[in-house]
């Protein structure tokens, strides 16, 4: 999906492993997103260090998937994760909200876990 970072903000994070998840509502273009990144230079357990260093962005860390969970749900919140599970809070205008499962195994395949969502 195209994606316009200028006008997207993040709601939520979560780490596994060396993987990131993200969610994130775009405004322009109305569509939740899920964002991963992997963060190959970085160790899988513990910290992964500083938030203020002074180096250039290794070549193995990035963002590796973006997902389109729902245009009508167009506004994620925060994310929860518990092993293989991710859930996903989505909001939309006037519409119920849902809480949506995605198994997360293979980080960078999120699949929509069919007929888990509650509303």
């Amino acid at each position: 999906p195209r994606v316009n970072f200028a006008r997207n903000h993040v709601q939520g994070a979560q780490r596994k492993g060396r993987h990131l998840f993200l969610s994130g509502g775009d405004a322009t273009e109305s569509v939740a997103h899920l964002f991963v990144a992997t963060m190959e230079s970085r160790r899988e357990r513990g910290p992964w260090g500083s938030n203020v260093l002074h180096t250039t962005r290794p070549e193995d860390d990035g963002l590796v998937r973006v997902v389109a969970l729902d245009r009508e749900l167009w506004h994620p919140g925060g994310i929860a994760l518990l092993g293989d599970l991710l859930a996903v809070p989505l909001y939309g205008d006037g519409v119920r909200s849902q809480v949506r499962f995605l198994h997360v195994a293979d980080p960078t395949e999120p699949t929509e876990i069919e007929g888990a969502a509650l509303a």
